[in-house]
């Protein structure tokens, strides 16, 4: 939405649209940008997790020495089921809580890594306090989820 002088947004109309189409895709790329960092960072800790990755990979996602972090491993409760819609759900169980994590790590501002495999999903980022951030997490998750 634009305000000014009719005339003078008629005349600038076509760069008005020009400039709203480069934003939405600036957006995009950010968007696509914030996915493959978090693929490369879901890669990264479960080869962390099975041992088959260095540990100084970590400073490449903004980890730095010296600073405790925490792992947390969740899963959702159950979905019965073999069939189709039964998968479905158990991807969208499994999905909702990563979302969530990820919101409240990103609220914190500390850097982090987040997996989701199968029905789990693993986190790990940086704290001075673990104790407290872990249950600050775990709250936040079940706040969310009421």
């Amino acid at each position: 939405m634009a305000y000014g002088e009719e005339a003078l947004l008629r005349r600038a109309l076509g760069l008005l649209q020009v400039a709203s189409r480069l934003l939405r895709l600036r957006a995009l790329e950010r968007s696509l940008e914030r996915m493959q960092e978090e693929s490369l960072g879901g890669a990264l800790l479960e080869g962390l997790i099975l041992g088959e990755a260095e540990p100084e990979r970590l400073f490449a996602f903004g980890f730095t020495e010296g600073v405790e972090w925490v792992l947390a491993l969740g899963e959702p409760p159950a979905v019965p089921g073999r069939h189709r819609l039964a998968e479905e759900r158990r991807r969208e169980a499994t999905l909702e809580p990563r979302r969530r994590t990820g919101a409240h790590l990103d609220r914190l501002g500390v850097p982090y890594l987040l997996t989701a495999r199968g029905n789990r999903v693993a986190a790990m980022w940086q704290v001075h306090n673990p104790k407290k951030e872990a249950e600050n997490l775990l709250a936040a998750l079940l706040r969310e989820a009421a």
